[in-house]
């Protein structure tokens, strides 16, 4: 069997990874006799429609993986593109850039270049029954069910029915689906109330790549001591790529003021690789903050959210995931209104996330009245914890997965 993971976006790729992570674990701990039946027959590639997908990486580093190549020839290849849309996607850009993207930057040519090269893999399989593994919206639903007609297993992280029901075209997707994992009960309930009894919660998806499947591992010794100080931490969540350096400014610019108050803070930047981190060390650097701050890469973000005492976010996943932790957010609008994607998380996630104006003056007191009173603390802490539920989803879904395989072999 070929399963085939389609994701779009990075927070997806690592919701994917998460649950592609786990499902190799389950198939590493299979009887001997098990594996024997499955030796040269299953092979896994991943698919990241939106960016490069440099989560996945972290996977050829899994010594179960390394494993599971020599015990069941187990095959894993992780699919590139020619061609990349300019911003992070579609969903919650502001329209000029979406059109930028469909015209200047030629989404239409880039999605029918992933239709082109997902089908040549597909027709590649000689007999072998494919399975398709969707995270994210209706792009990877549509692109699994729709342009690839695959059997597909649906992991919606995208919408809830707390903010936006799936609409009538995406419910048609889903009923192709074996099976379509939601984030709440609610949503679950939405679905099977119009006929989609496949539809199923089994916990949050999203909140299993907090728990990293070893203990905290940092990239030097050092980054340790100084996480483990008394002092107040903030982790600093920038955002997209097309906008993260501009975010951060203002973002350290805030917590320059938070420390010129007296308050003793350590800030930590999480950002993916590819942003370049040379970047965030000059801006760093301009505001003489390399005593207070450092910059670790995505991989790390689960370990810093957890040893964070509140987050100063501009990120959408890794914001609901903070919250999940109980991380009061402070956010900031761009420009003069609250866009479309920061209005969708400030309703799903309530009083966890603080909107202000997009000045440090305005963040950096924000900051210190949430962390100077503990009701307020406690307050945006406990939404969090409520709206984003409790986690799970990716063992469940990886089982799930090991059961599909398995009936295909009985």
């Amino acid at each position: 069997m070929k399963l085939l993971v389609l994701s779009n976006g990075q927070g997806e790729d690592y919701i994917a990874l998460s649950i592609v992570k786990r499902f190799l674990l389950k198939l590493a701990s299979l009887e001997i006799s098990l594996k024997e039946k499955l030796r040269g027959e299953l092979s896994l590639k991943l698919a990241p429609l939106v960016g490069e997908g440099g989560a996945y990486q972290s996977l050829f580093n899994l010594p179960e993986l390394k494993a599971l190549e020599e015990e069941l020839g187990l095959k894993v290849d992780l699919l590139s593109f020619e061609y990349q849309v300019h911003s992070s996607g579609v969903k919650g850009n502001p329209l000029e850039r979406t059109l930028r993207d469909l015209f200047g930057g030629g989404l239409v040519k880039v999605i029918r270049e992933r239709v082109k090269t997902l089908k040549a893999v597909s027709r590649s399989s000689s007999g072998e029954r494919l399975l398709s593994l969707a995270v994210g919206d209706v792009y990877p639903l549509a692109m699994a069910t729709l342009f690839l007609k695959l059997p597909t297993v649906f992991v919606g992280t995208a919408k809830s029915v707390k903010v936006e029901p799936y609409n009538l075209f995406e419910r048609s997707l889903m009923k192709r689906c074996l099976k379509v994992f939601v984030r709440d009960e609610a949503t679950m309930r939405f679905l099977r109330e119009r006929g989609l009894e496949q539809a199923e919660y089994v916990g949050n998806p999203m909140l299993e790549p907090l728990e990293p499947l070893e203990e905290l591992r940092y990239p030097e010794e050092p980054i340790i001591e100084w996480l483990s100080s008394g002092d107040l931490k903030v982790a600093l969540l920038p955002g997209r790529v097309h906008e993260f350096l501009e975010n951060l400014e203002l973002q350290l610019e805030a917590l320059k003021m938070v420390l010129d108050s007296g308050k003793p803070l350590r800030g930590v930047i999480v950002i993916p690789e590819h942003y370049g981190l040379s970047s965030a060390w000059g801006l760093i650097d301009e505001l003489e903050l390399r005593d207070h701050v450092k910059v670790l890469t995505s991989e790390f973000l689960g370990d810093v959210l957890k040893l964070s005492d509140i987050v100063l976010g501009q990120a959408g996943t890794a914001n609901e995931q903070a919250a999940a932790l109980g991380k009061p957010i402070v956010a900031f609008k761009k420009g003069k209104r609250l866009s479309w994607y920061r209005w969708r998380q400030l309703k799903l996630l309530g009083e966890a996330v603080r909107v202000v104006e997009p000045d440090p003056r305005a963040i950096s007191r924000a900051v210190l009245e949430i962390l100077e009173n503990p009701e307020i603390y406690q307050r945006m802490s406990l939404a969090g914890k409520e709206a984003m539920g409790e986690p799970g989803g990716a063992t469940r879904i990886a089982e799930t997965l090991l059961k599909i395989l398995n009936e295909s072999k009985s």
